[in-house]
């Protein structure tokens, strides 16, 4: 069974490597068959060697039994296809630079990074040397071609976080309602409930702002799963703190004539008939908003230590 889930996962990859090969060799001939000016001569010797090269990785991708190496051989086969911004016809490279800008501005690269590019590659795809102007579109080929493999990675791991968040929120929510409900049972179940409460409200925090590719960077994402957990862990602190907070009454609010502290002893206490569907309901509620929004913490905060003193040193 393990040799056939294998055996399947390295024929998927050599059906992907092989199309990539196959777009690569279609972006290379679609830009020979371009008309061209009269002396604008095709540089028939790249041609044949790109040609040549491309062969020998399609023939090594179909014989290879390794998913690093079709891996690499993927990417060399998209190093290649870049060569077709040698066979560009003279009077077309800037606009072929330009449709490539506006492709990857349609796909939402961050704006600094655009820019970025534009300040570097612009001026040298409209200088008049083919040769620069060439040089330069095949480095932005490259860059294109660079930020949709991570374009595709980013979507992928926002997907995969998404997906757990939810899985999370759900069972927490579901471990939260019925610890609450059965609290007068055993006061830890009060701790537990309002525990995942409190996490399933960061985690609802969390998922409601993922980036999008935009607002991200290729740095910041590497380490962006740890700044969910971080984020979970600071939310979920904040909610039980927040909920021993309320419970002191430092502020005055209240439910129907009953405060927060009312509802968590009731709750807390041993009679079932104290602990109503309602009073588990405002603790859910409490402990979520908490979690969902731990910056609230800051008006318990300026009640107890009062007002952090200013840069001067006045208070």
């Amino acid at each position: 069974m393990r040799a056939e889930k294998e055996k399947e996962k390295l024929e998927k990859k050599r059906k992907e490597t092989l199309s990539i090969i196959d777009e690569s060799k279609s972006e290379i001939e679609l830009m020979v068959q371009r008309p061209r000016a009269d002396g604008d001569a095709l540089d028939e010797a790249t041609l044949q060697k790109v040609r040549l090269r491309l062969a020998e990785i399609e023939d090594r991708a179909k014989q290879s039994a390794q998913l690093d190496e079709l891996g690499d051989l993927s990417e060399e086969a998209d190093a290649q296809g870049t060569f077709s911004a040698y066979f560009c016809p003279k009077g077309e490279i800037l606009i072929e630079g330009q449709l490539t800008f506006t492709l990857m501005d349609w796909w939402g690269i961050p704006r600094s990074e655009m820019d970025n590019l534009r300040a570097l590659l612009l001026d040298e795809l409209k200088k008049a040397d083919p040769v620069a102007a060439r040089s330069a579109l095949s480095k932005l080929l490259s860059e294109r071609n660079e930020w949709d493999d991570y374009k595709e990675f980013y979507e992928d791991m926002m997907k995969l976080i998404a997906t757990r968040l939810f899985v999370a929120i759900v069972g927490l929510l579901l471990v939260a309602i019925v610890s609450l409900r059965y609290s007068y049972l055993s006061f830890p179940l009060v701790i537990c409930g309002l525990l995942t409460a409190g996490c399933a409200g960061s985690c609802t925090s969390v998922i409601l702002k993922l980036p999008i590719l935009e607002a991200s960077n290729k740095e910041n994402a590497d380490g962006y799963l740890r700044r969910v957990l971080s984020r979970i862990a600071a939310g979920t602190v904040a909610s039980l703190a927040g909920c021993g907070l309320l419970s002191w009454n430092l502020i005055p609010i209240s439910v129907q004539g009953h405060t927060f502290a009312e509802y968590l002893n009731a709750c807390a206490g041993c009679a079932s008939a104290q602990c109503t569907s309602l009073s588990s309901l405002i603790l859910l509620a409490v402990a979520i908003m908490f979690g969902f929004w731990e910056r609230a913490l800051s008006s318990f905060e300026e009640r107890i230590f009062g007002k952090p003193p200013s840069k001067s040193g006045k208070a």
